[in-house]
Formats: C-alpha cells, structure tokens, sequence
C-alpha cells in the first residue's frame, strides 16, 4: 500500500508464521478480505497485524491462499527462503477435508 505495508497478491491473501503464531496484515491495510482468508482467521488461531517488507526476513513460513487454489505455501517470498511449511501444510489438509464434507 501507500504507506509499504505487505497487503496481499495481485490474486491472493498472504499470510506469515513467525514461532507458530499466524500473521495476516489488518483490513485496515487496504486489502481485498477473500473468502478462505475468513475461513482462516475464524478456524485457526490468526493475528491481523501490520507487516512490512523488512519483517518477511523473521518470518519462518509463509502461505498464499485465494478460493480457486486453497492454501499454497510457498518457499521463497522477496528473498527470504522458507525453510518449513508443516504449519501452511496443515492449514491446507483441514481445509481440503472441510471441503469434502
């Protein structure tokens, strides 16, 4: 946004993993609020925050998630290499199998 804070992709919401707690930035940062971004927040333990481009570094995962993909974690994001994915991977599986139901 205007004032460099991370909002979203051009077709995705974000979200970040610092010490297994779940970050995704505030509606207030100018986003667009996707449908599986509420299923997140209101299923798993998820803080709304403020993050900026020089926090991804601190970050130990990150995942993408929008309605036609799901949840898709990715390993590398501005530089920054993730080293995990067990926590984006877990989101991912329980929500494919709320899919199902």
């Amino acid at each position: 946004n205007s004032k460099g804070q991370i909002t979203e992709g051009s077709t995705t919401n974000v979200f970040f993993i610092k010490d297994n707690v779940i970050y995704t930035p505030k509606r207030a940062c100018g986003l667009l609020p996707g449908v599986l971004r509420r299923y997140i927040i209101e299923h798993f333990e998820c803080e709304e925050t403020v993050i900026y481009p020089q926090d991804i570094q601190d970050m130990d995962e990150c995942f993408v998630t929008n309605s036609l993909m799901g949840v898709m974690t990715l390993t590398d994001l501005a530089g920054k290499h993730f080293e995990t994915d067990c926590i984006g991977k877990q989101i991912q599986a329980r929500y494919l199998g709320d899919c199902s139901l």
